[in-house]
């Protein structure tokens, strides 16, 4: 009985021969995060409630860049200045 080697795998050096393949790492990826939904300007009462729609929007905002900064990193992707929708 012949054992395969190792190195045979798709051609791989035995260092990475027992590597994940690329998809079975893409799959233990956990979801992209999704910016959340931009207030329209008539969601605002005008009553200059403390905290209002649109400060709770910029805080949701900061917390769902630093979510895609992590989530990048975890990809191996490179920040995008345009990820993340508009700064007010």
């Amino acid at each position: 009985m012949s054992e395969e080697n190792p190195a045979s795998k798709a051609g791989r050096n035995p260092e990475t021969a027992n590597a994940p393949e690329p998809a079975a790492a893409a799959a233990a990826l956990p979801p992209r995060p999704v910016a959340p939904p931009t207030p329209d300007i008539n969601d605002c009462c005008g009553n200059g409630c403390e905290p209002c729609i649109f400060d709770l929007h910029a805080e949701a905002m900061g917390r769902y860049r630093a979510e895609l900064k992590a989530w990048q990193a975890l990809a191996g992707q490179t920040a995008d200045a345009s990820a993340g929708g508009p700064v007010f």
